[in-house]
């Protein structure tokens, strides 16, 4: 369960930055200045290229990130269990 909370979290995170950077990508073309717009297309590429990286990342450590969140979910199971008694 804390793995799936996790996950979710991560893709909300890198959609988050993928849509901010193609969002910045097609919104500059309405800005007449040429500094503005060069400064929102570079910051743009940078959001995109930021959550491709996050994606990369997550397809890399998915199984450390896994096998982590077992060992809390193990960790509050029994600190539950012993709250209990």
């Amino acid at each position: 369960m804390l793995f799936e909370l996790v996950w979710i979290l991560y893709v909300v995170g890198i959609l988050f930055f993928v849509t901010l950077g193609v969002y910045g990508i097609i919104s500059s073309f309405l800005i007449e200045s040429r500094n503005i717009k060069s400064l929102m297309i570079a910051l743009s590429i940078g959001f995109f290229l930021l959550g491709i990286y996050f994606s990369t990342r997550w397809s890399i450590e998915k199984k450390e990130v896994e096998k982590i969140t077992l060992q809390l979910e193990e960790i509050l199971k029994k600190s539950m269990n012993q709250t209990r008694r």
